[in-house]
């Protein structure tokens, strides 16, 4: 699933979905992640996501681009570096994670 506006630019590889059993609450399912990313490239390309939660009234100033940081905080510690890698798989953007679930060093 690809979120509207990203693009995949041959950097990563897919993850494999399965890899955070749906069992657990703590892990972000492929929807909110796709939700995730789609805000990320708004913000990124300098515009504002649908439905954003605001703490002021007064929406963000246009930009032509924007820094973005986010991390996973998610109970279960152990799904956040997935979670991550599946992030930056949508976003078209390197992240380590192998098919078999485990990292291995990025390419310099």
């Amino acid at each position: 699933m690809s979120p509207a506006g990203a693009t995949n630019r041959g950097a990563a590889r897919s993850i494999p979905t399965g890899w955070c059993s749906g069992a657990s609450w703590s892990c972000y399912s492929e929807e909110e992640i796709a939700q995730w990313a789609a805000r990320i490239v708004a913000w990124r390309d300098g515009g504002e996501p649908v439905s954003p939660r605001r703490i002021s009234s007064e929406p963000a100033p246009k930009a032509k681009a924007r820094d973005v940081f986010c991390y996973f905080d998610n109970t279960d510690k152990l799904h956040a570096p997935a979670n991550a890698a599946r992030l930056l798989g949508m976003l078209g953007l390197p992240h380590g994670m192998g098919e078999d679930g485990r990292f291995r060093p990025l390419p310099d």
